[in-house]
């Protein structure tokens, strides 16, 4: 990075993504002591400071102040310091600008990745499975920045609630991920409150709840794109609640079931204007709420 590098930390055993000045020099070799030189500790009762330069990344224990984990690889480092987690609740990115999380495989936390406040970043390749919840885009503590401009692509993600968008956090794209084995009560994408969403070639499979979720009964998610995603239906592929103009196009969905009562679309009265476009839909109904005067649904 020319301009600035990312201080990652672990904050009980969350991983806390901040900025850390340019001029800052970096940590010794593993095991060697902090010296006076060596960015400072945190002041959050972290368990690891992640410090970086152009050729390689080090872990520093906070507690003792010296490096435990290096490498040239980022993806690499961080494994190591999971891997090294009794119990831990997953990865914080916090009020943090531009990043990359790529390759990961992050297991049996409650949030495998939890943004408050942290904008451009890229999810890529990830594995995100048996945690409550996968991938988290919120606001800040103080209400300031929001988890906007997030990219997640590829990969797997299987937990209780697979990605959950809140907070109004604006554009966001979710695409070509493998989103499967949410919870009876879950969702494999909840989009509680935003803008500007796209979920786009994604697969489905295996959410005995809900594939997707479009806003709630109290906060509205607004122009949320679906393109050309498969769904493998146990329930509901899309449930729209308090929303206003969603589009499905070009997706298939097959009941996977056997329950004639499993629902492509279910549109509560909450929901205002979906655009329904060349979708291919097996064995499955849709429960459309078209408004007083019928314009509520455009289909074509």
């Amino acid at each position: 990075m020319k301009k600035e590098r990312l201080a990652f930390l672990i904050l009980l055993l969350f991983l806390v993504m901040a900025t850390i000045s340019p001029t800052a020099n970096y940590p010794p070799p593993i095991q060697e002591s902090m010296t006076d030189e060596t960015p400072e500790t945190s002041e959050l009762d972290a368990d690891y400071v992640i410090h970086g330069n152009e050729t390689k990344f080090y872990a520093v224990n906070d507690k003792l102040h010296q490096v435990e984990f290096k490498s040239e690889n980022f993806s690499e480092l961080m494994n190591k310091v999971f891997s090294s987690a009794e119990e831990g609740i997953g990865v914080l990115l916090y009020n943090s600008h531009f990043g990359v999380l790529e390759d990961l495989e992050v297991c049996f936390f409650n949030f495998a990745v939890y943004s408050k406040g942290s904008w451009d970043y890229n999810v890529r390749n990830c594995i995100l499975r048996v945690n409550k919840v996968g991938v988290k885009l919120d606001q800040d503590d103080n209400g300031t920045n929001k988890s906007n401009h997030f990219k997640i692509s590829g990969g797997y993600v299987g937990c209780d609630i697979g990605i959950h968008i809140t907070a109004n956090c604006q554009n966001v794209i979710i695409e070509t991920v493998n989103i499967c084995d949410s919870s009876q009560h879950g969702a494999g994408i909840w989009i509680e409150q935003a803008e500007h969403t796209i979920i786009r070639e994604c697969y489905f499979e295996n959410n005995p709840n809900m594939d997707i979720k479009v806003g709630s009964e109290d906060l509205q998610a607004t122009n949320t794109q679906i393109e050309e995603c498969f769904f493998l239906v146990k329930k509901t592929a899309i449930k729209i609640d308090k929303s206003y103009y969603t589009k499905v196009e070009g997706c298939m969905a097959i009941n996977d079931s056997g329950d004639n009562s499993t629902l492509f679309i279910d549109m509560t009265e909450k929901a205002i204007k979906l655009i329904y476009s060349h979708n291919y839909v097996q064995n499955l109904r849709n429960n459309f709420f078209f408004g007083s005067e019928g314009m509520n649904v455009e289909i074509n």
